[in-house]
């Protein structure tokens, strides 16, 4: 069959389309640099009532109005109500705007960000009406809306509070008014147009796939390690403490007198006012860049989660606190060497399995460019590590397959490596280490040496795997409201229809929310909004390359491989949903929390392994050009995104 070509000037209109388009969505963002009035203290709930009215008035002291943040309380459980809000004028009792809202996404320690379509102008000492009705969903407890004390200081700007028509003399809704942000945002778009310009362009000559990884890595990943300010990833605090401690020796945390992890690390390891977490942005790191911890002091930190971690997840960032703490005091200067390190270690680890996996290259690129997975690179989560580590033993798994030669000593030693790793980085991905078992004995060793070289990988891995989780078992604690974990495990071992129907129910209502931050569709602690048009084109295009071969591949698994490879994507997509109904949701609750989009990305290869067939007759180097084109700009929206944020 020839192959399909496609002459130069389709290239450049491509890339003209994208960059109208990324360009359109950059300019849209103008309105989302902001500032905000002082967050209010929290005095006290009021507990909503299907379809009543609440209303605050709105004095804005600023001539100029962007919208507004309000706070609600969910209590924890899965709270399915309608929040329906309009801005009124008072004057003309003209709808300024509306917003509907549904409760399920809201954090009870977060505020609701509500902006305004077109900013408002002139609007000091004007007054308008926040008009907000409750459509109470089928849960049984509803949101509330979280009430500041009305003589706190700032207080002045938010005027009589109604509920349910009576006027609540001492008390106002705990919210801000947003108001620009000053900053020259023209010179931000001029430069993501011009680095979109340039990257597309450079994809016109010929490059191998791994070293477009690298170019992507070098310039999108850099703008990353950049772009997203400290402690900006989910659970980042954490991570620094599990890093810092295990940089001291520490490879085990302290327990508590209840068992949970509790880290004696340096005082004033993070800045004062960095401690909240909320905040956070450019100008406070600036500020905070000569604030230096204490090292012979010592405070205790409460690390319950990061504590069930192996030390084998935290090495890089680990090797790059040791020797920030070598070289300087400032918390800021290690934070940001601990991210480095982490970069570069999971850079490597992605370059190589982009390399050597004979088939599927373009796909395990396009896992490896997204912007959610570059986010984790740049940042302290173990799961760039786990990822990173769970594509390097694939990549090597289908490479010993596919070399006619056997396997030196090199590769079986690194192959054992690879296991230990991934048993011990995660321990429901320890499956992934039986994959060892699609090799050929004979591509591993003369005689029988093959199959005991495989099962004692496999029997290896789990012994580390099992160990691990014995220690881990010590740091189990319930710390969730409502969580019961034996009595979870036994519900399900007896009701195992009625907890399928939990998986079912909870897969159907957020598959479509997991897929978009699995590409990035909200970054940074998810707070941070991107394209949807570019992520739903980014899973368009993952999703064929998860079934197509070019002219060069050959996708040489059997059958049953290809089956066992897809059998076991869902077995560990199951394995993980299950974890976190037994150890983070409320007993017998009718979803499971806590499961992320970003959970599934080392998953991704193995149901590539399993559908990739269909062969389509274009040349590899004109099909990642294109998508080359898609991946950058994606990222320069993601990126200009959480620049206009923060």
């Amino acid at each position: 069959m020839k192959n399909l070509k496609a002459p130069k000037w389709l290239y450049y209109i491509f890339v003209f389309v994208l960059v109208i388009f990324a360009a359109y969505y950059m300019k849209g963002l103008e309105t989302q640099r902001y500032n905000q009035t002082r967050l209010l203290s929290l005095d006290g709930m009021f507990p909503t009532d299907s379809h009543k009215t609440y209303q605050q008035q709105l004095i804005p002291a600023e001539d100029e109005l962007l919208g507004f943040s309000l706070q609600f309380y969910t209590r924890d459980t899965i709270c399915k109500d309608q929040v329906h809000i309009q801005l009124i004028d008072e004057k003309d009792q003209r709808v300024i705007q509306s917003w509907d809202r549904g409760t399920e996404e809201f954090q009870s320690d977060m505020p609701e960000i509500f902006l305004l379509d077109e900013k408002l102008t002139g609007v000091s000492g004007e007054t308008y009406l926040l008009d907000m009705v409750v459509e109470t969903g089928d849960s049984e407890k509803h949101v509330s809306v979280c009430t500041s004390l009305k003589d706190q200081p700032g207080g002045e700007l938010f005027g009589t509070f109604t509920a349910n028509d009576k006027i609540q003399e001492d008390q106002v809704l705990k919210m801000t008014l947003c108001t620009p942000k000053l900053g020259n945002r023209h010179i931000f778009m001029a430069l993501a147009v011009l680095l979109l310009f340039c990257l597309v362009s450079i994809f016109v000559t010929k490059l191998a796939p791994e070293k477009v990884l690298l170019l992507v890595l070098a310039v999108i990943g850099t703008g990353y390690f950049i772009a997203i300010p400290m402690l900006q990833v989910p659970d980042e605090s954490g991570h620094y403490y599990r890093s810092f401690e295990i940089s001291q020796g520490d490879l085990l945390t302290p327990k508590s007198y209840v068992g949970d992890g509790l880290s004696t690390l340096p005082a004033g390891l993070i800045p004062e006012d960095m401690v909240s977490l909320k905040g956070i942005d450019y100008e406070m790191i600036r500020n905070n860049l000569d604030w230096e911890m204490a090292p012979r002091a010592k405070s205790i930190y409460s690390n319950p989660t990061q504590a069930l971690y192996s030390p084998v997840s935290y090495l890089p960032q680990a090797l790059g606190c040791l020797v920030g703490r070598l070289l300087t005091r400032r918390t800021v200067m290690v934070f940001y060497l601990a991210r480095f390190f982490n970069f570069l270690a999971c850079g490597l680890l992605c370059y190589y399995a982009v390399k050597w996996i004979p088939f599927g290259k373009r796909f395990l690129l396009l896992a490896c460019c997204m912007p959610m997975y570059l986010q984790q690179m740049v940042s302290l989560s173990s799961d760039a590590f786990i990822n990173a580590a769970a594509f390097f033993l694939l990549a090597q798994i289908l490479k010993i397959m596919k070399n006619e030669g056997m396997a030196g000593k090199k590769e079986r030693l690194l192959l054992g490596i690879s296991c230990a790793l991934v048993a011990l980085c995660k321990v429901v991905y320890l499956p992934l280490c039986f994959m060892v078992l699609l090799i050929p004995a004979e591509k591993l060793w003369e005689g029988k040496k093959g199959k005991w070289y495989k099962i004692g990988l496999c029997v290896g891995s789990t012994v580390l795997n099992l160990g691990w989780m014995l220690i881990a078992f010590g740091y189990m604690i319930e710390f969730r409201a409502g969580v019961d974990s034996p009595a979870q495990v036994k519900y399900i071992l007896t009701h195992p229809i009625s907890y399928l129907l939990v998986v079912t129910r909870t897969c159907g209502d957020k598959l479509v929310d997991w897929l978009g931050t699995m590409v990035g569709a909200k970054m940074c602690v998810l707070n941070v909004y991107t394209s949807l048009l570019f992520v739903l084109l980014y899973l368009i295009v993952l999703g064929m390359e998860m079934i197509i071969l070019d002219e060069k591949e050959e996708n040489f698994l059997k059958t049953s491989h290809r089956v066992w490879s897809i059998v076991l994507f869902f077995l560990l997509f199951g394995i993980t949903l299950t974890t976190l109904y037994v150890q983070w949701t409320a007993l017998q609750s009718p979803m499971i929390e806590g499961f992320q989009g970003r959970y599934l990305i080392p998953l991704l290869p193995l149901l590539a392994m399993g559908l990739k067939k269909i062969r389509v007759p274009a040349k590899s180097e004109l099909i990642l050009k294109y998508q080359m084109g898609l991946v950058i700009a994606t990222n320069i929206c993601a990126l200009y995104s959480i620049f206009t944020y923060y």
